[in-house]
């Protein structure tokens, strides 16, 4: 039997068999509880308060998920694309309310992010069912025991969220000051000036979306590289899920520049 080889001052898990003790595996949380703790004093340090509706934000919107996942097996009857639809307004509604303000509430940034979410989604729904999932490897979803197509559209809508949501708040926000300072801009300067802008961040962010999608495929794929797989093979195998997702988040970026201006454009004529 081979064993791994252990150091001193190496923590370990033990389980106890018989008189004696035997080694599960090494203890690694460690240094994640130690990264968390530095990340959320970060956070705090240069966010304050806002730092802290946001750290807030992520715990109900994680505690959130985690009860729509337990109703789903549950009640497995209920579609679990349903159910992330109906979490992905709930979660914009509360992101909202929780980060700016439940009595200030932005119905703009709401109506914006809902619909690029919800039309990107659909639209890479359409295509895929439309090639039939032609191209897209689900062997790494293998271990699920409920219908992985279900939870990887489901996976789809939770990560359009968090793209298309930055970027509106981004604009309106600009749109915004740019409004106060100067009320007497034209809609058509106002339009020019939110194409310049959504310009200057949608591309960076998009290359942030894929970064971050892939990241989390590059150990399995160099392992299997190692191993003796061709690039050929372990690339459709272990990205055409995430590229999938970047596409869905870019379409949702895209999509929420001429949403998030349309609906700056009827609140302001309602304000009249």
């Amino acid at each position: 039997a081979i064993h791994p080889m252990y150091q001193t001052g190496q923590q370990l898990l033990l389980q106890k068999e018989g008189d004696g003790w035997q080694i599960q595996a090494q203890k690694r949380d460690g240094y994640l509880f130690f990264f968390l703790a530095l990340f959320l004093m970060a956070v705090v340090a240069i966010g304050g308060k806002k730092g802290l509706r946001a750290l807030l934000s992520i715990f109900v919107n994680t505690c959130l998920l985690l009860l729509f996942l337990w109703f789903h097996k549950s009640n497995s009857s209920f579609s679990l694309v349903f159910l992330m639809i109906v979490f992905t307004i709930v979660s914009l509604v509360l992101t909202m309310g929780i980060s700016y303000g439940f009595r200030t509430i932005d119905s703009r940034k709401i109506i914006a992010s809902l619909a690029s979410v919800l039309l990107a989604f659909f639209l890479c729904r359409f295509a895929m069912d439309l090639l039939q999932d032609h191209g897209l490897r689900y062997e790494e979803m293998s271990f699920l025991t409920r219908p992985y197509r279900s939870v990887y559209l489901g996976s789809l809508l939770i990560g359009a969220i968090g793209a298309s949501m930055d970027n509106i708040v981004m604009l309106i926000a600009s749109l915004d000051e740019i409004q106060r300072i100067n009320p007497q801009t034209s809609r058509k300067e106002r339009l020019a000036i939110g194409r310049s802008i959504a310009q200057d961040t949608t591309s960076s962010m998009i290359n942030v979306l894929l970064f971050a999608y892939l990241s989390g495929s590059m150990p399995a794929l160099l392992f299997y590289l190692a191993n003796g797989w061709l690039l050929s093979q372990a690339l459709p195998m272990h990205l055409s899920l995430e590229i999938v997702r970047t596409l869905c988040g870019g379409f949702a970026l895209v999509l929420s520049v001429p949403l998030t201006l349309l609906c700056f454009e009827l609140q302001r004529r309602k304000a009249k």
